[in-house]
């Protein structure tokens, strides 16, 4: 298991297959959100959605699948004087665009 998930959310991972799956430059309607669906049926499965593209997350969901503490006490050692973003703020699409990001 990868040491930035939270146990708690997937708790018997153990050595589990997986499957990666990646969409990149699919246009939006402006109708439907199909990154959200994505992201949502994905959590929904208790899957992982990687950090390399913006999520749609709530703060609260998004720490309910990444593990907070353990990416604080990393966040202090590499950024002690804090002047990055945090992880959160960095990837989450509404932490750029407002609160409510584009249509759903």
């Amino acid at each position: 298991m990868h040491p930035w998930v939270n146990p708690d959310f997937i708790p018997d991972a153990g050595n589990r297959l997986y499957i990666g799956c990646g969409i990149y430059g699919f246009p939006q309607n402006g109708i439907r959100n199909y990154y959200r669906v994505l992201e949502e049926k994905v959590f929904d499965l208790r899957g992982l959605k990687v950090l390399i593209s913006h999520n749609y997350y709530d703060e609260a969901t998004f720490w309910t699948i990444y593990d907070r503490g353990r990416y604080e006490t990393v966040k202090k050692m590499v950024d002690p004087q804090n002047l990055f973003r945090d992880i959160y703020h960095k990837t989450c699409f509404e932490s750029h665009e407002g609160a409510d990001g584009p249509p759903s």
